[in-house]
């Protein structure tokens, strides 16, 4: 009977730094996340092309890449995202309530790091959401781009 007990205190107790680990990871995330709502604001198609010249500088992107990002207003996906289209061509795809400068440069971030330069699969996953994402956070929020 005691070893029952003591099986299950240490499942407990994984779960229990299972449940910090999350909660130290995913909340800065959150908190980060919630300050590019506090950058200025995208107001038009002009707006955005000025600011991705500029964050292409910034970043390190080189000059003969092209990114496409069309402000439409309609709603397309339920989230923001960038994505490779061919060689040297890369969208942006912003969603209408996320019309702002930290969500650009979270995307630009993902362009610039080469996540989408990448084949899907395990290895690139694991590598997005605990080296990618949690990078292109910070330079959304923080505006500190690595």
């Amino acid at each position: 009977m005691n070893w029952k007990k003591n099986i299950l205190i240490r499942i407990f107790e994984v779960g229990y730094l299972a449940s910090l680990v999350t909660l130290a990871y995913v909340t800065p995330l959150i908190v980060l996340s919630e300050c590019s709502f506090r950058t200025p604001r995208i107001v038009s198609q002009d707006d955005v092309y000025q600011r991705i010249k500029k964050l292409k500088i910034r970043l390190g992107i080189p000059e003969d890449v092209e990114i496409n990002c069309e402000l439409d207003y309609k709603v397309k996906y339920s989230t923001s995202y960038s994505a490779k289209l061919d060689d040297k061509f890369y969208e942006v795809y912003l969603h209408p309530n996320h019309y702002y400068e930290g969500i650009l440069r979270h995307e630009m971030e993902h362009i610039a790091s080469g996540v989408c330069d990448e084949e899907p699969g395990i290895l690139h996953d694991i590598k997005y959401y605990l080296i990618y994402e949690p990078r292109a956070t910070l330079c959304e929020g923080l505006d500190i781009c690595l």
